[in-house]
């Protein structure tokens, strides 16, 4: 039994490495400075190893507790009576009330007690897929109960107490890393859609034409997210990352000048799963950048865009290396300063016993499948510093662990068009919020599904203007574009939405001083 200083992080050390035997032994208690619990493991049955290696921590709850973070998880925002699973997925149009598991993997939560108001911060620090039970389990032969069980590793428990949330997230991002601090430029409107970069041809001429429209409706866009139909082999339409398809972008250096001449900074869409031919396989293989099957022998082939794929390792620094090279002579220095990282879940290497690097130390995707993620940002930091130096870096990941918000901004992946998306995301960024993670969004009106009828799209910009990220992007099965003059209301509320959100930054950016010039303040801010 133990008494700490509410302030003060406690570190519970792992005890997967204990004997079985003494797994029902152990029996920990936090308490407050006043005596009064705040943590206790599940009294005559704490932990428990099974036949398969998982290793299960159970702790005791109370029927008043409410449970929040968890990273990115659908639904209510109190988690209390649910079973979520962290194994990231390419979650394409998942239900935003019940769907899971999502893209990132952040095995954080915080308890609170209705009762007492005492928050209790617990950080599982383990990177294997999992499961935490928040009292959906019942049993009649023990006392409530709730649990964290682990597919494979240690239980590596931080407690984190502290009077409030705001000081438990203090420590929690102690730990882990405090936000990057967000370039005012990433603050304004974004627009995007993979129907723009995925014309047979000209896709450059196009966007031109839709931000001259958008001007002309007085929408300013800041950000354009060009999605990865830029990259497609001319031949095959196949995605082949740091490959620029001369068709659609006949000269894409000109373009980046263009746009930036606009204030528009464009922002391509990068993969990290590579098909057999891409442009680059040759040095791929050369530099040996490839997770590698179990016997380490060879590349590992799994499901990828347009066939079987092979995938960076960013475990390694062959991989890391090489990406950075081609980051950063393929895409920054055409002229932009945003890296986007997608489908970075490493979704189709389904073998859990695939050989990654490890630096040099080898390990598995059992281990390893979500650190990638954040590798991948980390690897763009430093392309970054080095074409850009002395500029703040904008980042943004679809997945990530925890320590993700050090790097990068994220983002909701492939939500759906629909009525409850709109009420469940705001949970969702909450709970990222609560989680470390506060620069979040999710496409506005919906990635996946139809186009959003008219009212929905309205009280979706509406409501999307408070977000982080203010983004539309669409990739409608019926084949439309999901743009903010689909209607008069529409078009209206935008702009009324981005003045508004412009006030609050310029506000917002006067009281914490001047920045760098590189970060110039959002035209929608205007």
């Amino acid at each position: 039994m133990s008494a700490i200083n509410p302030v003060v992080p406690l570190i519970l050390c792992s005890i997967s490495c204990l004997p079985p035997e003494f797994f029902c032994k152990i029996i920990f208690k936090l308490l407050s400075a006043d005596g009064s619990e705040l943590y206790s493991t599940l009294p005559g049955n704490p932990f428990v190893k099974d036949s398969n290696n998982r290793v299960v921590a159970y702790s005791r709850m109370k029927e008043d507790d409410c449970f929040y973070g968890f990273g990115e998880k659908t639904g209510h925002l109190d988690k209390k009576g649910r079973r979520l699973r962290m194994s990231p997925k390419d979650a394409i149009g998942h239900d935003p009330e019940t769907g899971d598991p999502m893209y990132k993997h952040i095995p954080f939560y915080i308890r609170v007690n209705e009762k007492d108001r005492r928050p209790i911060g617990l950080f599982y620090h383990n990177s294997y897929d999992c499961v935490f039970d928040l009292g959906e389990e019942l049993s009649g032969y023990w006392e409530r109960y709730c649990y964290y069980q682990t597919d494979g590793g240690d239980i590596d428990l931080f407690l984190l107490a502290g009077p409030t949330l705001p000081d438990i997230l203090n420590e929690y991002t102690l730990l882990t890393g405090r936000s990057a601090l967000p370039t005012k430029q990433s603050l304004g409107y974004c627009a995007s859609t993979m129907y723009y970069a995925e014309l047979e041809k000209n896709c450059d001429e196009e966007i031109y034409k839709v931000i001259d429209k958008h001007e002309k409706e007085g929408i300013l866009i800041d950000n354009f997210w060009l999605a990865s139909g830029y990259s497609s082999g001319e031949e095959d339409n196949l995605r082949y990352v740091f490959n620029w398809n001369h068709k659609r972008f006949p000269d894409p250096k000109k373009f980046f000048e263009n746009m930036n001449a606009r204030g528009i900074n464009v922002i391509p869409n990068l993969k990290p799963g590579i098909l057999k031919r891409h442009p680059y396989i040759d040095l791929f293989e050369k530099n040996d950048v490839f997770i590698k099957t179990p016997d380490g022998k060879a590349p590992y082939y799994g499901r990828w865009w347009g066939g079987e794929g092979r995938f960076f390792d960013f475990t390694g620094p062959k991989g890391r290396d090489t990406w950075k090279q081609l980051l950063e002579e393929n895409i920054l220095k055409m002229g932009t300063k945003t890296v986007w990282n997608d489908n970075c879940e490493m979704d189709g290497v389904e073998d859990r016993d695939a050989q990654c690097d490890f630096e040099g130390k080898k390990g598995t995707m059992a281990e390893l499948k979500i650190l990638h993620s954040n590798l991948m940002a980390y690897t763009a930091k430093h392309a970054l510093a080095e074409v850009y130096p002395g500029e703040r870096p904008y980042i943004i990941n679809r997945a990530g662990y925890a320590g993700i918000q050090r790097y990068a901004q994220v983002w909701g992946g492939d939500n759906l068009t629909d009525w409850r998306t709109v009420k469940f995301n705001i949970a969702t960024i909450l709970g990222m919020g609560l989680s470390g993670c506060s620069n979040m969004g999710c496409d506005i009106g919906g990635f996946a599904g139809p186009a959003p009828e008219a009212e929905l799209l309205l009280r979706w910009l509406q409501n999307g203007v408070l977000q982080p990220r203010f983004c539309l992007n669409s990739a409608n099965n019926d084949n439309t574009v999901t743009a903010n003059m689909n209607s008069s209301s529409a078009n209206t509320s935008t702009r009324n939405s981005q003045h508004s959100r412009g006030r609050s930054q310029s506000n917002a950016m006067s009281s914490r001083g001047n920045e760098a010039k590189a970060n110039s303040q959002p035209k929608s801010a205007m």
